[in-house]
C-alpha cells in the first residue's frame, strides 16, 4: 500500500531504501531454493543476523499510531512448570545480553530450538535437514513439523517459525503470515518472525505492513554513540517477556493457589501428624 501523506515516520529515501532492502533479500531467499542446505539456512527466518536492517530514524516505533496490529488468537496454554520458569528466565537473561553483543544469539536459537527436550530437538533437526535437501523433501519436512506442532501446541515456538519459512518457500504466503502471528503472539521478541514477516509482506507487495513489521526487528548495534535503538528493542522485549512469564505464573496460582497457602497447608498437616504421634508415646 501507498504510505499516509501524513505518516512521517519515514521519508521518501528511506522508505524507497528500506523496501528495496527486504525485496533484495527475498529475491536472494527464493534463488536458493535449488542451493545447498548450508546456504540456505543462513537466509531463512531464521538469520536475522545476515538480514539487512531498515535505515531510518524511527528504527523501533512499537509505541506509534503506526505500529502493527498482530490479530491471531492463541489457545489456552499449558500449566508452567518448573522446567519452563527456568527456562524463560534464562531467556530474558538473554535478551538482555542483546544491547551491547549479539553473542547471546546463537545461544537463544539453541534454548528455542530445544524447549521440549532432546528428543523434539532431533525431530526439529530432521525437518531443518528435509528443508535444507530441496523442494523434493519439503513435503516430508512439512509432515513432521505439522506433527511436532500438533504433538507440543503452537507454544513450542520453533516448529511453527520452520513452517512458516518453509510455506514462505513455497509461496504460500497466507499460511506463512498466520504462522508468523502466531509465533509473534507467543514470543512478540522473536527477532527471526519478525524478519519472517516483514518478507511475506514484501512477496505479496503489501508495502505498509512491511514497513510496520520491519520497525519492529532487532536493530543492528551502533558502532558509536548510546546505542539507543538497540537498548530501546531489547527493553521492550524484556518487558514483554517477562509480563508473559508473570501471566504464566499467575494462571498457575488462579489454578492451584498461591505457593505459601500449599506451604501453609502441608505444614499444617506435619504438625497434626506429629501431634498425633505424641499421643501414641
Amino acid at each position: 500500500m501507498v504510505p499516509r501523506q501524513d505518516d512521517h515516520s519515514f521519508d521518501n529515501h528511506e522508505d524507497d531504501e528500506e523496501l528495496s532492502d527486504v525485496e533484495a533479500m527475498r529475491q536472494r531467499l527464493e534463488s536458493l531454493h535449488g542451493g545447498d542446505g548450508n546456504t540456505r539456512r543462513e537466509m531463512d527466518f531464521r538469520g536475522t543476523t545476515q538480514a539487512p536492517q531498515v535505515p531510518t530514524a524511527n528504527r523501533y516505533s512499537l509505541l506509534s499510531h503506526n505500529s502493527p496490529v498482530n490479530d491471531v488468537t492463541l489457545p489456552a496454554a499449558n500449566p508452567l512448570t518448573s522446567i519452563d520458569r527456568e527456562r524463560r528466565q534464562a531467556e530474558i537473561q538473554m535478551l538482555r545480553q542483546l544491547e551491547y553483543s549479539d553473542e547471546s544469539l546463537s545461544d537463544l536459537w539453541t534454548l528455542w530450538f530445544q524447549e521440549r527436550g532432546p528428543g523434539a530437538a532431533a525431530r526439529l533437526l530432521e525437518a531443518e535437514e528435509l528443508t535444507g535437501q530441496g523442494p523434493a523433501s519439503w513435503d516430508q519436512a512439512e509432515k513432521v513439523l505439522r506433527s511436532l506442532i500438533e504433538e507440543h501446541g503452537v507454544y513450542w515456538a520453533e516448529p511453527v517459525n520452520r513452517l512458516a519459512t518453509l510455506f514462505y518457500m513455497q509461496g504460500k504466503m497466507d499460511e506463512s503470515e498466520t504462522l508468523c502471528k502466531i509465533v509473534l503472539a507467543v514470543k512478540p521478541w522473536h527477532f527471526g518472525a519478525l524478519s519472517g514477516i516483514v518478507m511475506v509482506y514484501a512477496g505479496v507487495h503489501d508495502t505498509q505492513s512491511a514497513r510496520q513489521w520491519a520497525a519492529r526487528r532487532l536493530p543492528t548495534i551502533a558502532p558509536s554513540g548510546p546505542n539507543r535503538r538497540r537498548a530501546g528493542w531489547v527493553q521492550h522485549a524484556m518487558r514483554d517477556a517477562m509480563e508473559s512469564l508473570s501471566a504464566a505464573e499467575m494462571r498457575v496460582m488462579e489454578g492451584f493457589g498461591k505457593p505459601d497457602e500449599h506451604v501453609r497447608r502441608s505444614n499444617k498437616v506435619v504438625n497434626d501428624h506429629d501431634e498425633g504421634d505424641d499421643d501414641w508415646q
